[in-house]
Order: C-alpha cells, then sequence, then structure tokens
C-alpha cells in the first residue's frame, strides 16, 4: 500500500534553525521542503524521517550535510543547490533509492567515490563547482541518464597528457608496514581483539578507509592514482581512478588487467550477515567471492585456495564454534552497519531555562515570515 504523502512546507521563512525537535515528526514526513532560508546547519535528528522522499534545502548557506540522512533509506530526490558545501558524505552510498541529486552551485571540489554505489542514480546536477575531474566509479552506473557539469573547470586533454607523462617519470613509494597488516586484515577480514590501542582501533574504522578502483581492495593513506579518458556528448571528461598497488601503468596494460583472473588483492569476503544454511554465502558485490561449507571451501571461480587460505577458514570456522554466543567473527568490516548512529530525542520544550524561551518566541511567530526556529 503506497504511503500518502504528507509535506512539511517551510521556504522562505527567515529560518535560521531548524529544532532538533523535528525528529518527533518521525515517519509522518514524506516532502521536507527548507529552500530560501539562511539555514547553515542541519540537526542530526533529521534521521529520525524514516518516510521522506524528497528534501530541498536549496538556497541556503549550508556548509554541511549531517551524516545521519542516510537513515532516510526511501529519500528518493535531494536538492541542495545554491548553498556553501565543499564535500559529501560517504554514507551517501546506503541511500539506494535516490534517484537525483542537485549539487548546482556550490564549493564542492572532489566527489566521493562512493556516489557510484548509488545503483538507482538518474539525475546528478553538480553545475558550478570547482570540480576536475570525476571518480571512475560514477559512470559504472547503468541508471545514470543525466550529468550536469555546466560551469565546472573540467580538465582538458592537454592535462591528461601532463599527467601520461608524469605517469611515466613516476616513482612507486610502497604502502607502510602498518597499512599492509591493515590490509591484510581487511582482505580476509581476519579475527581483531575486542580491546586495542585506541590509535589502532580508529585506524582500523571503515569510516577511514575507501576501496581499490579495480579490484576492491582496501585503501587507507596510500593510493596509487590513475587516469582515463573518456567522451560524452563531444566533451572529455577525465577519470580519477584509486589503486592499492600499479595494477597498470598503460591503456594496453588495462585491457590485459581486466582479462585476469584474479588479482592477489582482492578481498576475500565473507557475508556479515551470518550463517546461511550449511555456512557463510559470500558477499554478491566482492569480484572473486567465496562460498564457505563446513564439509568443503569452494571458490567461487576455478582457482584452488592457497594452503595459507585454508588453515584461516578453517580457523575462522573453528572459532564460530567455539563461540556460541556469536554467530560472526570479529572482523573490521563488522563495525560497517550502515550509518551514523543517531542522537536520542529529547523533548527540551519541558524544561525551564534559557531554551524554552527561545521555543515560545519561535512559537509566537512560527505563523509569521520571521520565524527564526522550526518550532
Amino acid at each position: 500500500m503506497q504511503t500518502k504523502r504528507q509535506a512539511l512546507l517551510l521556504c522562505s521563512r527567515n529560518l535560521i534553525l531548524v529544532s532538533p525537535h523535528i525528529g518527533f515528526l518521525g515517519g509522518a514526513i514524506t516532502d521536507l521542503e527548507l529552500c530560501h532560508n539562511n539555514l547553515r546547519i542541519l540537526p542530526p535528528e533529521i534521521g529520525y524521517l524514516k518516510n521522506l522522499q524528497k528534501a530541498n534545502f536549496s538556497n541556503n548557506k549550508l556548509e554541511t550535510i549531517p551524516t545521519t540522512l542516510s537513515n532516510c533509506y526511501k529519500l528518493r530526490e535531494l536538492i541542495c543547490n545554491n548553498n556553501r558545501l565543499t564535500s559529501l558524505p560517504s554514507s551517501f552510498k546506503f541511500l539506494q533509492k535516490l534517484q537525483v541529486i542537485d549539487l548546482g552551485q556550490n564549493r564542492i571540489s572532489i566527489l566521493p567515490q562512493e556516489l557510484g554505489l548509488i545503483s538507482t542514480l538518474q539525475d546528478l546536477d553538480i553545475r558550478e563547482n570547482p570540480i576536475k575531474f570525476f571518480p571512475s566509479e560514477l559512470f559504472r552506473l547503468k541508471t545514470l541518464h543525466r550529468l550536469e557539469a555546466s560551469g565546472c573547470p573540467l580538465y582538458t586533454e592537454q592535462d591528461y597528457n601532463t599527467f601520461v607523462e608524469e605517469l611515466e617519470n613516476e616513482e612507486y613509494s610502497p604502502p607502510s608496514l602498518k597499512e599492509l597488516a591493515a590490509r591484510v586484515l581487511y582482505r580476509h577480514q581476519a579475527p581483531i581483539l575486542k580491546h586495542m590501542q585506541m590509535n589502532l582501533e580508529s585506524y582500523l574504522h571503515p569510516s577511514n578507509t575507501s576501496k581499490c578502483t579495480f579490484c576492491s581492495g582496501p585503501l587507507f593513506e596510500s593510493c596509487v592514482i590513475r587516469w582515463r579518458k573518456v567522451v560524452k556528448d563531444n566533451t572529455l571528461l577525465l577519470l580519477q581512478e584509486k589503486h592499492c598497488w600499479r595494477h597498470w601503468d598503460s591503456e594496453l596494460d588495462r585491457v590485459s588487467a581486466l582479462f585476469r583472473c584474479k588479482e592477489w588483492t582482492a578481498p576475500l569476503v565473507l557475508d556479515p550477515s551470518g550463517y546461511k544454511g550449511d555456512g557463510l554465502l559470500s558477499r554478491k558485490s566482492s569480484r572473486s567471492s567465496l562460498v564457505v561449507r563446513r564439509s568443503s571451501l569452494v571458490r567461487s571461480r576455478s582457482n584452488s585456495f592457497s594452503i595459507l587460505e585454508q588453515a584461516f577458514l578453517k580457523k575462522s570456522l573453528s572459532n564460530l564454534e567455539e563461540d556460541a554466543g556469536e554467530s560472526l567473527i570479529r572482523i573490521p568490516l563488522q563495525v560497517e552497519t550502515g550509518v551514523d548512529t543517531l542522537p536520542p530525542l529529547i523533548d527540551r520544550r519541558k524544561e525551564k531555562g534559557p531554551f524554552n524561551v527561545v521555543v515560545q518566541k519561535a512559537r509566537q511567530l512560527r505563523h509569521t515570515r520571521s520565524a527564526t526556529s522550526l518550532f
């Protein structure tokens, strides 16, 4: 049954603040219109609007978008043009129903590669932003029909030739021993200690990692930059790829690498959803998936496991059987549950103090065009 659309229209109200009490609206709102105001920040409690399908924050002074917006899984249209945004949260990849994104006339210089994971994206407007190139993942979207980039200082053919010349004289700097160890933990999803040093725990957190464009392996601090060029509607576009190592150095190497059976840096991914049937099933998104069962170890492709991989998988399964209270191995990727935790909703309208006075004044002005708060 289709939910009836309910809109909250607060455009051109001269608002400078949205109260955290907007979270109490819960699933009652499907359209949120806050355009043509003076908003600088949005409260994280906006993530409580579970049925939100359209959000219009255009013509404000926003500098950031709260990451908790990714809790609004039903969001289909996001309009944030004519603001002061400098970046986008990587958690947007969890908005798997998002179809339209309007980011025109902002200050965004780099698009996150996670935009290429929004499989439903159809319309992306980034006009008049200081964007010079695009992430390669963006052009893997089969549903993307419109990309508006007018007014952006895009790289030219001359810039691409310069990058190619620099690549020939490039000296490869290998990653640190710390990063190499962290990559192995991520690729194998190895068990880690429940209590470790704070700097190591933060280093392994999924928010500090990204994926290799070519093999989907983990990246932390070190990466290898490669450039590709495509022509769309008689316009040259440069695509940037971030690699975990030198997968290819030229266009001929890139084509040859596409026919390789498996990259040694590709992750050996176990499904974090737990037991399904006789064992753990692999993620569909991994380039080289595994199907792990108690009775046998089978790779989805015909290559056999190495002795170290077999020993690791057998030990992991034995750890699962020993600990009956947990259905998963304790792995770094297990931390990435989706989106940021929403702050608790507190009704401060019943409290005495300066905040209550502000709320009362806002209530008196909410029917006028000079209101400064949502409630």
